[in-house]
């Protein structure tokens, strides 16, 4: 399987991997436990896209998907939603951070000195050329506690330390057994940098946990650029069973008759998660 990394930097090209139907949905149209959950997952989200006001709270900017990416304007969530987000995390710890290790790359100018650590990064139904966050929304990184990668291997997990205690929100469930082949899962997660999206319709379509040594499972769920990091989870138990690392990759695409771009659709997409015991919480 080809593996494409999902982390966003804007000088390589960006991935929208729509399975059939889309089946992203806003956090507030979700069901009333998956917006319990969502309140424990965040973004990683560059400092320089967030400003400290002087009251205390955040305001956050970003990217516009049609004047910085040509997106076609009837296309879902672009016309009101800015790219803000850079990696999706969760929270597994009173201060403790479950992501991609990719997602913190040195080389790339992407170090955890680079990131603040977004709770409640949402749409709120309006359009969003700013956001404005309270104080505890926004945590900042003291340390990289575990940092597994050995890509093109398959191993590629990291687990960070916040400065703080997490204030009101519990840290999410982990599964205790790895995952079986046709179980039903979901995921929380930021796609190409929009606010947070529930991702539903998924099964995993492949299960490595007879196989000693191996590290993941794939799947059919919508994922994209920027969704590494992402947790998944059974919709069974709600649980934590895996952190979505990568995939097969689709460019979004461009219409020839308008001259702009759409999110990329196929029916081959397949994304691979590492299992969440992978991590030393």
């Amino acid at each position: 399987m080809k593996r494409i990394l999902f982390i966003f930097i804007i000088s390589i090209n960006l991935h929208a991997g729509i399975v059939n139907s889309d089946d992203r949905h806003e956090i507030s149209d979700s069901p009333i436990e998956i917006q319990d959950i969502s309140k424990s997952i965040a973004a990683l989200i560059p400092k320089s896209r967030v400003q400290k006001l002087e009251d205390g709270r955040f305001k956050l900017s970003g990217l516009s998907y049609i004047d910085d990416f040509n997106f076609c304007k009837d296309e879902n969530f672009v016309s009101t939603q800015r790219l803000i987000a850079n990696c999706s995390a969760s929270l597994v710890g009173r201060n403790k951070i479950a992501t991609a290790a990719h997602c913190i790359d040195d080389e790339q100018g992407y170090s955890i000195n680079d990131y603040y650590i977004v709770f409640d990064y949402t749409y709120n139904g309006e359009a969003m050329d700013e956001l404005i966050l309270e104080r505890n929304s926004v945590y900042e990184i003291k340390s990289l506690l575990q940092h597994t990668f050995d890509f093109p291997g398959d191993k590629d997990v990291a687990l960070l330390e916040l400065k703080e205690n997490v204030e009101g929100r519990a840290p999410l469930r982990i599964a205790k057994n790895r995952i079986k082949e046709g179980s039903e899962i979901f995921m929380l997660g930021f796609p190409l940098g929009l606010p947070m999206k529930y991702h539903d319709n998924g099964f995993v379509t492949s299960s490595t946990t007879n196989l000693k040594g191996q590290s993941s499972f794939t799947h059919n769920l919508d994922t994209f650029s920027v969704n590494s990091g992402s947790s998944i989870f059974s919709s069974k138990t709600n649980e934590i069973i895996g952190i979505l690392v990568r995939g097969t990759g689709m460019n979004y695409e461009m219409k020839d008759e308008k001259k702009c771009n759409t999110w990329g659709r196929g029916d081959h997409h397949s994304g691979e998660a590492n299992y969440i015991d992978l991590l030393d919480i």
